[in-house]
């Protein structure tokens, strides 16, 4: 299978699905074997959290990613996501 990017930076905002606080996402293309990683920019120092089997932990209802570094960073509900 080829890998593929998006073509342009993507932005959008709107209200969390289960926190109902504002949130920001980009998008931004990717350089070949990055993979997808997610960055958590509101924490100091600001994390990433690459798509890995290793990163998946047990959740209810939702997928639920941690950072391999401190498990207590987390991004969760991204299968909406990931599966557009």
């Amino acid at each position: 299978m080829q890998q593929q990017t998006i073509n342009h930076i993507i932005e959008v905002s709107g209200l969390g699905l289960h926190s109902g606080t504002e949130v920001k996402m980009r998008l931004l293309p990717a350089i070949v074997d990055a993979g997808i990683v997610f960055r958590r920019i509101d924490l100091t120092p600001v994390r990433e959290i690459k798509i890995t089997p290793f990163n998946i932990t047990e959740a209810i209802m939702c997928t639920l990613l941690v950072s391999p570094e401190d498990r207590t960073v987390t991004v969760s509900t991204i299968q909406y996501l990931m599966s557009a």
